[in-house]
């Protein structure tokens, strides 16, 4: 199939064609049983971006630490074998970049078009068969019913800043010093600008404390050494040296470990500060005052404290040469939460509840559907997040809400008197839930108002039938009939909703007062994993959570992993887990399934780079000593009841 420009309609555009894409794509297609075999979606699909950045825009060289992405293999893979990785070694660059560039191809069945969005907008032309218009930079205008939106969260270059750039580091360009271009982010250091490759008699700082330990160790296989580096971090933060991966058992030689680096000075490189000014040094390039008095000098100065862009916007220079963000999603932009509806994250909370609000695994324009509309996944959903609101069964319980005023006003009628909370106006939008006095309310009270709510309604709408039963004949009496057992449903459903809508508000309340995360959808996206999985997927921009994200998106399930006896490496998300053990492991009952899912789930967060081989067959021996007890009980019983 050849790439079509508009009016040509495809079903679905991908922008981008990094991790985010890839992994989305593949979750379209079925994997069964035994046989591997690559369901392709029958859809039009074109995949539109510029090249992976893990084929070298982020860095690449062999014996160095930007070899390998910082993960464990089996901490993420595009699972297309038959079964789970079980390794702990880290994953090479470059070989990443083309599996991810063969997924895309293969889907997009080689609709892959090597260009960069400058726009996505709704088409008005045709309100009959609606669609997005996507414009690029000198390469067309593309039409499509769904758009996902998978950019990642940028590359950064000197002409496309990503990063997220430090007050300090932004005072010292405006002064448009020479030495300007020593101060540069993770990125062009891992490319080796300005001559930074070799670190021979050289010395150079790092700002960050977590994404800055790519910097530390790759200066550690630069030939650095350690007393000429300088890791500035604030009084209170951590390095982040246990995110490393081990580059001697790769056979690279450093100069010293993470480890060394992660200690204060003089034993390690981590300078402590709470204020910097950066200056042209004297002996050096550049020079990082702290806290008024302390001066380092360094011949490069590397800060890697975040990204800022990505999302929905793209990065471009203005009139003055200065770099901005711009929003390339044209329109009115009204983002919303994808929840984890299908749970597969979700865990007992503080007060015994569980649910789809413990976890936000995307974004979508508001009303968007799994054809039409505009997703965001990976990255890209973390990055566009900032200032998106919870709006949990928003517009669900609205549509309740309108349903009973058709159907009778005496939904609201019975409602003022024995559950008046379902009409108010807090109980509409979520977002005025969260600060209202219902949420001191408890379950069991909401509960008791439920039944006595729907026992009342009941009650008033048969005693209308009953009133005129006797005028009416049997079909008349049997649609009546239908009528009150649809009010019973409906009243269910919207009491159960609103139940489930305060469960979620005093979650999030409970979040803000407590000293977790911020509740809010951005943070949720990049923390929400730690519940789950290891800390190294804990941040959705790290490979792994985007892909156990972007699966729950889609409702992708990996059945030929799930189906396969040791199949598994005891990393998936807890519903996968679930059915591993369902399927296997018949005889454990389903409450000591669960605890058993527990406590796997307990025990991994502290493996930071995943289960070795033997932690995972002990796993498999376990089940299947709790398996082989589950026979024995059930034989017992089956005995017990037929000798009677």
């Amino acid at each position: 199939m050849s790439i079509e420009n508009a009016p040509y309609t495809y079903d679905l555009i991908v922008i981008g064609r990094g991790t985010s894409a890839a992994i989305y794509l593949n979750t379209l297609r079925t994997y069964h049983a035994d046989t591997l075999r690559a369901e392709l979606p029958p859809l039009g699909i074109l995949v539109i971006g510029k090249d992976d950045p893990w084929a070298g825009d982020r860095g690449y060289q062999k014996g160095r630490y930007i070899e390998n992405i910082n993960q464990a293999k089996q901490l993420f893979e595009h699972g297309t074998g038959p079964k789970a990785s079980m390794l702990t070694k880290p994953v090479d660059r470059l070989g990443w970049a083309e599996l991810n560039e063969s997924i895309i191809q293969e889907v997009s069945r080689n609709n892959v078009l090597d260009a960069e969005v400058t726009s996505v907008k709704k088409d008005i032309s045709n309100t009959n068969d609606p669609a997005y218009l996507l414009e690029t930079l000198g390469k067309g205008t593309y039409r499509s019913k769904k758009v996902v939106i998978a950019t990642g969260a940028g590359i950064e270059k000197t002409e496309r800043e990503y990063h997220h750039v430090p007050d300090e580091v932004a005072s010292f360009r405006k002064t448009n010093d020479f030495n300007n271009r020593y101060v540069m982010d993770l990125d062009q250091f891992q490319n080796g600008l300005q001559d930074s490759k070799t670190g021979r008699n050289k010395a150079v700082g790092v700002i960050g404390p977590a994404a800055g330990t790519d910097a530390i160790m790759e200066a550690a296989t630069r030939g650095y050494k350690k007393t000429d580096v300088y890791w500035f971090i604030a009084r209170d933060g951590k390095p982040g040296v246990k995110l490393t991966w081990d580059v001697k058992a790769s056979g690279i030689k450093p100069t010293f470990t993470a480890d060394e680096a992660g200690q204060d000075r003089p034993k390690g490189c981590v300078v402590r500060y709470q204020t910097m000014k950066i200056s042209s040094g004297s002996s050096k390039r550049v020079a990082v005052t702290t806290d008024g008095k302390n001066i380092f000098q360094m011949d490069y100065l590397v800060y890697s404290v975040g990204q800022r862009g990505g999302g929905v916007t793209r990065s471009v220079k203005n009139n003055n040469g200065n770099i901005e963000h711009v929003a390339f999603v044209k329109g009115d932009i009204k983002l919303e939460p994808i929840y984890d509806v299908n749970q597969r994250f979700g865990e007992m909370d503080e007060v015994g509840s569980s649910g789809a609000w413990q976890h936000v695994v995307g974004l979508q324009l508001e009303g968007s559907t799994a054809t039409e509309g505009i997703t965001l996944v990976g990255s890209a959903a973390m990055q566009a997040g900032r200032g998106v609101t919870h709006n949990y069964l928003d517009s669900e319980y609205e549509t309740l809400i309108k349903k009973t005023g058709e159907i009778t006003t005496e939904f609201k009628k019975v409602a003022e008197k024995k559950f008046p909370e379902l009409y108010d106006v807090g109980a509409k939008k979520f977002t005025g839930m969260q600060a209202d006095k219902f949420l001191g309310t408890t379950d069991e009270v909401y509960g008791t108002k439920k039944k006595t709510y729907i026992t009342a309604l009941m009650t008033e709408i048969n005693t209308g039938i009953n009133a005129v039963i006797g005028k009416l004949d049997d079909t008349e009496v049997s649609i009546k009939l239908t009528h009150a057992k649809q009010c019973q449903r409906l009243a269910d459903e919207l009491c159960h909703t609103f139940i489930l809508r305060v469960k979620a508000a005093r979650y999030y309340k409970m979040m803000e007062n407590s000293s977790a995360k911020s509740s809010a959808p951005d943070q949720m996206l990049s923390t929400g994993l730690k519940r789950t999985l290891p800390e190294t997927v804990s941040d959705n921009r790290l490979i792994g959570g985007i892909q156990r994200n972007i699966a729950a998106v889609n409702q992708h399930h990996n059945i030929q992993h799930i189906r396969t006896l040791q199949g598994i490496n005891f990393l998936e998300d807890q519903q996968t887990l679930a059915l591993y053990i369902a399927v296997h492991y018949p005889n454990i009952e389903a409450k000591r399934a669960n605890e058993l899912v527990a406590e796997i789930v307990k025990s991994r967060k502290g493996e930071l780079r995943g289960f070795s081989e033997s932690q995972i067959s002990d796993w498999d021996a376990r089940l299947e000593e709790e398996d082989r007890k589950g026979r024995t009980a059930l034989g017992y019983a089956y005995n017990t009841y037929f000798k009677q």
